[in-house]
């Protein structure tokens, strides 16, 4: 029966490469979707620059959708997922509920928080433009807990109106719009193998965050962290309150 073993090992991880590539394949086929739609805004006030990454103060910043307008930036990050999604705004992950599995991802509210930072941080002769993030979901889920969220967690066929609705007070000129647009893509990372970078780049701030919590430290706004009581007990929040949200569960 030793034999087997081997044989269940590799069946196993055949079965997770195969996960693996049908997740990115519904990421990319998300994304394409989104850009479509972007496409069929009015071009003369809408700029729509796909999947670009820039640097940012530690690292990298992978952006799927950024729209450029008078009226400011609107970031969109794209999930394309199946089943139920719960998640609040201020988890560290959501979780998607798929058949009788669950599985977590990263926050795409706090994963955007991050990108406009990157922009900001890029944009410094800019300091007024507004942000807007924008969590679309491209796939045929069901997001289950709109009431805990403030930030617009919406399907994709909203995009639109969404960007419609917040487009309220047209707050930079054509020539802003036309800088800020040769600015973002002067700085885009074009080098063969970019993504991997991101990815790397991006295990390596979750390491650096964890060493930050460790020392008492806010990852997200570099206030100090203290402790706090709450319905569920105690827990670690950012002495920033209420301008910074975050919170770490104590061990």
């Amino acid at each position: 029966m030793d034999y087997l073993i081997p044989v269940i090992i590799a069946v196993i991880l055949i079965a997770l490469i195969i996960r693996l590539i049908d997740r990115r394949s519904a990421g990319e086929i998300g994304e394409d979707r989104v850009s479509g739609i972007l496409q069929k805004l009015p071009k003369e006030e809408y700029t729509v620059i796909n999947d670009i990454t820039i640097k940012n103060r530690s690292g990298t910043s992978q952006i799927d959708h950024l729209v450029i307008s008078p009226y400011g930036l609107f970031v969109i990050e794209t999930k394309c997922y199946q089943g139920w999604l719960f998640g609040s705004e201020e988890n560290e992950k959501w979780t998607q509920s798929l058949y009788t599995e669950k599985f977590q991802f990263y926050n795409p509210i706090q994963q955007n928080r991050l990108h406009i930072k990157a922009l900001k941080f890029n944009l410094a002769k800019y300091p007024k433009i507004p942000y807007y993030s924008i969590i679309v979901l491209a796939g045929s889920c069901e997001f289950k807990t709109f009431e805990q969220v403030k930030t617009p967690v919406i399907y994709d066929g909203d995009l639109p109106e969404t960007i419609f609705e917040l487009s309220k007070q047209k707050v930079l000129t054509e020539k802003q719009v036309a800088d800020i647009r040769d600015t973002i893509q002067n700085i885009a990372i074009k080098e063969d193998g970019y993504r991997e970078v991101h990815v790397m780049n991006a295990r390596e701030k979750a390491v650096i965050a964890e060493n930050e919590i460790n020392n008492g430290t806010c990852p997200r706004c570099d206030g100090y962290l203290v402790e706090r009581s709450g319905k569920y007990g105690s827990f670690y929040g950012c002495s920033n309150y209420p301008k910074c949200k975050f919170t770490k569960k104590m061990k």
